[in-house]
């Protein structure tokens, strides 16, 4: 692909310090940019949860007073990803933005979005004639090539200016013929041999989203992927930026590449859970695989309840999760045994889907008293049960409150003036559209629904999208998956309902949040 045609996000973070481990982000600041110009921006402060240091609030201007009230970094990273989606992240430094964006959304259990990452330090080292400049830090390339905004440690001024380097670096690129993106992103890398030897497989595929397969000589789908630009995803396979050795090993068992496109990313994502779910490809990582889910399962026992690890849901009883670990279900289940002992189920059922309330104090008192008898590990244990089965509740509610809902119409605003549109019954996506700038959105809603009538003569509504249907719900084996991406989709913030056939609510943030729930209580349900 064309370097001009390619979207950057270039970012920059501010943190309380240096390790990720330990330190967090008080910033984030982020230009989208394609072709040399500028097409969006993304800033915000961030509570990090911790006292900022005095000598970083001298170095970068943000004091304690600042990040008071601010979002947390759990509420922001969901629409910082889907900013940077489809984009090339570039960052000066990048292990280190990175490292602790990576940081975070492993502690809050947020997928990371699979984008190409460069880092203008390593290019510039790579492009620069030798002794061009004396460094290669941020506040020196800015200085030599008079960046429009000079940085000084506020996250969007200093995004803006690697924003200035990276065109800089681009520059230099064309100047020594190097005019697509896999020859800018190799410059700093070797290519493999094998990506050497099959980069024509990527030839010829379509821009725009959609879902891509990986066919070894006999037929057989070794790896399935989607992306909101197929040309750009599959292109980065033979790129510099991609190191893993699996996908080495995928490659050299590559005959060819097959595309599907589709009119929305949101298509793209469901489409590709009903063929993971279907096909179960070699390639594909254990999280995307039908089975590698776990739940905990709660049933009616007599005048109590019994609750047990499930690898699959049944109709009878509330499961929480998914889980992605054995042993997060287990914390769970300890959570209710120490919580609510001689409960009944409706109790059990009206802590985890209606008030945590009954659920979070009993654990709470605990945690402080074993604080206060400095039994710390205790105390340790008893919030890491809390957290799994808070965790596990608000998954649940994320994705079944949709089953219930006969039909919803929703509208996500692109950044460039287009809409995407999904039509949804019972959670599941029944088609979706896309619609160009300057065309008439409510428009394309009544086509949407024209086009797909509801058939009451079928016992529900056959959709157009992938395998299965609403009629196959019940059979669909991947619905809940399916409604939880669908669920996702819906809690963007540049998405809109447009039309609701039934009663939808998400659960608070603070009912299903173990840090805010210890420290302020827990509400119900909103």
């Amino acid at each position: 692909m064309r370097l001009a045609d390619v979207t950057f996000v270039v970012l920059d973070l501010e943190t309380t310090g240096g390790q990720s481990s330990g330190d967090a982000i008080t910033e984030i600041g982020a230009v989208k940019v394609r072709g040399g110009a500028r097409i969006g921006t993304f800033q915000t402060l961030i509570d990090p949860g911790i006292p900022i240091p005095y000598f970083i609030t001298r170095l970068t201007g943000i004091s304690n007073a600042m990040v008071q009230g601010q979002p947390r970094i759990e509420t922001v990273l969901g629409s910082l990803f889907d900013f940077v989606r489809d984009a090339v992240v570039v960052a000066h430094n990048a292990p280190f933005d990175i490292g602790f964006l990576r940081a975070a959304a492993r502690r809050h259990d947020i997928e990371w979005p699979q984008v190409p990452v460069l880092d203008t330090v390593r290019l510039s080292r790579a492009l620069m004639p030798a002794g061009t400049v004396p460094n290669h830090k941020l506040g020196t390339l800015a200085s030599y090539i008079g960046t429009e905004v000079t940085p000084n440690h506020r996250a969007l001024d200093d995004a803006c200016a690697t924003s200035d380097v990276l065109h800089y670096l681009i520059e230099i690129a064309g100047g020594q013929g190097l005019h697509t993106f896999d020859q800018f992103a190799g410059v700093t890398t070797k290519l493999h041999r094998i990506q050497t030897a099959k980069r024509h497989l990527a030839s010829g595929v379509p821009s725009g989203p959609g879902v891509y397969r990986f066919i070894a000589p006999d037929g057989e789908v070794l790896y399935i992927g989607m992306s909101g630009n197929l040309a750009f995803r599959v292109a980065n396979y033979f790129s510099g930026s991609e190191k893993r050795s699996r996908m080495m090993d995928l490659i050299a068992a590559t005959e060819r590449i097959e595309t599907t496109s589709l009119p929305t990313r949101l298509e793209a994502e469901v489409v590709e859970a009903r063929l993971l779910r279907e096909v179960r490809p070699h390639y594909n990582v254990l999280d995307k695989q039908s089975g590698s889910e776990q739940w905990l399962r709660v049933l009616p026992r007599g005048a109590g309840y019994s609750r047990a690890v499930a690898r699959v849901l049944k109709p009878e009883g509330l499961h929480l999760g998914p889980f992605g670990q054995r042993q997060e279900v287990l914390d769970a289940a300890s959570a209710l045994d120490d919580a609510l002992p001689d409960a009944t189920y409706e109790q059990v059922r009206h802590a985890l889907t209606v008030d945590s309330r009954a659920l979070v104090e009993p654990l709470r008192r605990a945690m402080l008293e074993a604080s206060e008898a400095a039994d710390y590990e205790l105390a340790g244990r008893t919030l890491r049960r809390l957290q799994c089965v808070l965790r596990g509740a608000r998954a649940r509610q994320q994705w079944s409150e949709l089953e219930r809902i006969d039909e919803i119409v929703a509208a996500e605003r692109g950044f460039e003036g287009t809409w995407d549109l999904a039509l949804v019954r019972r959670g599941l996506l029944i088609a979706t559209a896309h619609v160009a700038r300057g065309q008439n959105p409510h428009l394309a809603v009544a086509q949407l629904l024209a086009d797909h009538p509801t058939e009451t003569s079928s016992g529900g509504s056959r959709g157009s999208v992938g395998p299965g249907s609403v009629a196959d719900a019940p059979a669909l084996l991947g619905a809940w998956a399916e409604r939880r991406i669908v669920a996702r989709w819906l809690e963007r913030d540049l998405t809109r309902l447009v039309h609701l056939q039934g009663e939808w609510s998400s659960p608070s943030l603070a009912n299903f949040d173990a840090p805010r729930a210890l420290s302020a209580g827990s509400a119900p349900c909103a």
